[in-house]
This record gives C-alpha cells, structure tokens and sequence, in this order.
C-alpha cells in the first residue's frame, strides 16, 4: 500500500507541476478542442452530443480567463457537469437503423474535461483520478491525451504500442513491432493479456487515490 500511495503521490505532484507551469498551452489545448469537433461529427444522430462538447469547451476555455472568483467557479462547474455527461456515455449505441456508433471520442473528452476542471480548481488528486479512469476505460485514448508523467512507472510507450496493435487487429490491418510474426488471433490474446495487468493496475491506483489518504 505504501509504494502504490507513493506513486500515487508522484502523479498527483506531476498534474500539480503541469496545471502550475503550462498556463498558456492549457488556453491552446483547449482553443484546439474546437477544431477537432468537425472530426467527431459523422452522424447526425451525434449532433447532440456534439453541442454539449462544444459548450463544454468553451465554458472551459471562459472559466480560464474569467477574472471574478465566483463566475469562474460557476462557468467551470457547468463545463464540468456537461463533460460529465459525456464521460458517462455507453461505448457504443445502437441506432433506429441498426448501425452501431462509437461514442470512445466523446467519452474521453469527457474524461478530459473533468480533469481540467479539477485541475482548474486545484485538486489535483481528483485531476488524478480521471486520468486513470479514463485509462482504465480506454487506454489508447488515455495515453494520447494525458501527459505520461501522469504515469509514474507505467511504460506509456509499449501501452501506446499495444493498444495500437490492438486497434489494427480489430480493423483487419496486421499488427506491427513484436506482434508482427505471429497470427492475428494468437497476436490479439497476447496483447489483451498484457492489457489486463495493466488494467489491474490502474485500478488499483484509482481505489489508493480515492481512499484520501494522499
């Protein structure tokens, strides 16, 4: 329990760092939001979705210049109640038409956003609970979207290489590095099974951040 606190520690000083020293790229990161939007938008039937995200964004990006303490608290609250929203999507939906969507774009944002908005707010410890929920739900996502020094002694680059592997294999494209010699089958138990210990370690991350003992 000690070394998973003191690790757990260690994210918790690294969002602490990055929230303190990266002011402006945060601005930038959050104005870029908007121009990926356009990309999430293939369906109609995403519309909706697509306009709390949007808001969301710009409630956050408001909320971070916004110099009166109580419209900033209550512009970032709304932007988090929407990112929430969106976080606690289904992975998939099934239309009238039958069609499945893929809502992993919109749900990560939403773990993005509410890890903003902790960090906006200076708890850091819950900024560092999105972090490992959003990797224990989808980690490819995660680990594109939140820095690695989030990860203390987690090998980002080989989870990064894994959960790509696994999205080719899913998409009928070989796997490529060490996967790239065996058959997709074999390849995609592997990297599920590598997947898993990792899965078992953000959970217990997750369970010693929420204790509060931190």
């Amino acid at each position: 329990m000690d070394s998973l606190i003191a690790i757990a520690s260690l994210s918790i000083n690294a969002i602490n760092t990055y929230f303190n020293s990266k002011k402006e790229q945060l601005l930038q990161q959050i104005t870029k939001q908007n121009e990926e939007l356009i990309a999430l938008s293939i369906y109609q039937y995403n519309q909706n979705k697509m306009s709390t995200l949007e808001r969301a964004t710009q409630e956050l990006q408001d909320g971070l210049i916004c110099s009166d303490p109580l419209l900033r608290r209550s512009t970032l609250m709304s932007a988090y109640q929407d990112y929430t929203s969106l976080s606690i999507l289904p992975l998939t939906e099934q239309l009238p038409n039958g069609t499945y969507i893929n809502n992993e774009d919109f749900i990560s944002k939403g773990y993005w956003g509410r890890f903003m908005y902790y960090g906006f707010v200076n708890e850091f410890r819950n900024s560092a609970i999105q972090v490992y929920e959003c990797a224990l739900r989808l980690p490819r996502h995660a680990v594109k979207l939140f820095d690695s020094s989030f990860f203390p002694q987690i090998d980002c680059s080989l989870l990064s290489e894994l959960c790509e592997n696994l999205n080719r294999i899913d998409h009928y494209q070989s796997p490529i590095g060490l996967y790239s010699n065996i058959p997709d089958n074999m390849a995609k138990a592997l990297i599920e099974m590598q997947l898993k210990k990792y899965e078992e370690k953000f959970t217990q991350m997750i369970n010693t951040l929420k204790t509060g003992q931190i």
